[in-house]
């Protein structure tokens, strides 16, 4: 059952839009779907032209994080080369279209260990791999490793667009530090018209999966 009273979007008990005030969570709807992998669908990637590696979705472990919720997206190279980018991209369900002059953020959280400690090599993409949104993007900046491999760490960018542009891809990599072993793990990501990162919440599509949405059923309170 959804409900709608003029300030969240509440889908059997679960808050998908929400507003806040006095300077707290004034918005918050995430436009990316299964941001939190908590479908347990591993996306469809490609791997960067040289990277050998392996994807999959996980609950964390002794030696990782614990996932937010069920899952977590954990990217390993098992590339013993000195290869250098490696990354997976993968396409949004759908689109998104930022239009000139609009103000969104970018955020995620993420972990990391061996040789994916260095530099990222994480972006938001318009159009494949070549198309990089700088101003919703962390590059090659170096993440932050303090607190160890099982320690979250939150990136998030704020960004205000000069011209329209239409975000198609999220790639997650890293520039390796070494030959080495290595991974990160990254989870509850969020894409949102909003000037400042708002606390993790799902998108609508992944909990409106069922529901069936008619008019009868969004009952504005």
């Amino acid at each position: 059952m959804s409900t709608i009273n003029g300030k969240v979007c509440v889908v059997n008990g679960v808050a998908v839009d929400k507003v806040f005030s006095n300077g707290r969570q004034v918005y918050g709807r995430n436009l990316l779907a299964d941001s939190g992998f908590e479908s347990g669908n591993v996306p469809s990637v490609t791997w960067g032209p040289s990277a050998i590696g392996a994807i999959t979705v996980s609950s964390g472990g002794e030696n990782f994080p614990q996932s937010f919720g069920k899952y977590m997206l954990k990217i390993e190279s098992n590339d013993a080369s000195t290869v250098l980018d490696q990354f997976i991209l993968y396409p949004l369900a759908n689109a998104i279209l930022i239009k000139s002059g609009e103000t969104w953020t970018y955020s995620y959280y993420y972990a990391s260990a061996g040789a994916a400690t260095g530099p990222a090599s994480d972006y938001l993409l318009s159009g494949g791999n070549s198309n990089p949104i700088w101003g919703l993007s962390m590059g090659h900046g170096n993440r932050i490793t303090t607190g160890g491999q099982t320690t979250w760490h939150r990136f998030t960018v704020t960004f205000t667009a000069t011209a329209d542009i239409t975000v198609t891809h999220i790639r997650f990599g890293f520039v390796k530090k070494s030959t080495n072993h290595g991974w990160i793990c990254i989870d509850n990501i969020k894409l949102e018209q909003n000037p400042v990162a708002t606390p993790w919440t799902p998108a609508p599509e992944d909990v409106l999966k069922g529901d069936v949405t008619t008019p009868n059923n969004l009952v504005a309170k």
